[in-house]
């Protein structure tokens, strides 16, 4: 079966991913003490794989650095937040204060785990506004980061919807464009749309 993706259905996620994404921007300023921006200018909906990888490299390089989280409960799924290897590191240099690295390609232990705490937070923040508007009770594991290739992440995800957003950060006058991705099955999608479309 499949679902008939109409601009409802994006508008409803729009609005969950913007109001999630605003709280992690507010929890990351207040974290750091300074002013982080961080919007979704877009969502678009994917029905197969195939379409998410090529959607994904015709975007971004194919170095990237991820981190994802599955998410269990009354509605179940994955959740990913990615970003160009370049841009990642950029991103997290900024927020730890440090100046640009003589290897702009690897991340060492302090900037994994500041990129690991980052896609948790905005991971977090996107799923705790979706079960608490919802009224679904959700329960996210621990993320873990990856560092490679769009195809070795998502080769074996099987036939699912994706829920794909641009991000933009916006730290100390630079901007850094990611994404964020949200995983589900036919069946986890229309909990959600029997919940707020019906």
């Amino acid at each position: 079966m499949k679902i008939e993706i109409t601009d409802e259905i994006k508008d409803m996620f729009a609005e969950l991913i913007n109001t999630g994404v605003g709280h992690a921007a507010a929890s990351l300023n207040q974290l750091l003490n300074y002013e982080i921006g961080l919007t979704v200018p877009s969502i678009i909906i994917l029905e197969n794989v195939i379409e998410l990888i090529e959607y994904m490299k015709s975007k971004h390089s194919d170095k990237n650095i991820f981190v994802t989280q599955l998410f269990k409960g009354k509605l179940s799924g994955k959740g990913i937040v990615m970003f160009p290897v370049i841009g990642g590191k950029t991103l997290v240099n900024l927020l730890i204060d440090k100046g640009d690295s003589s290897e702009p390609e690897t991340f060492n232990v302090i900037e994994s785990d500041a990129m690991l705490e980052v896609g948790n937070m905005i991971l977090n923040a996107v799923q705790s506004t979706i079960s608490d508007m919802s009224g679904i009770e959700i329960i996210c594991g621990l993320p873990q980061i990856v560092l490679n290739g769009v195809d070795t992440l998502i080769k074996e995800e099987k036939e699912n919807y994706y829920i794909v957003c641009e991000m933009i950060f916006s730290v100390k006058e630079t901007k850094i464009h990611g994404m964020i991705f949200l995983i589900y099955t036919y069946q986890n999608l229309e909990i959600l749309i029997d919940k707020f479309l019906k």
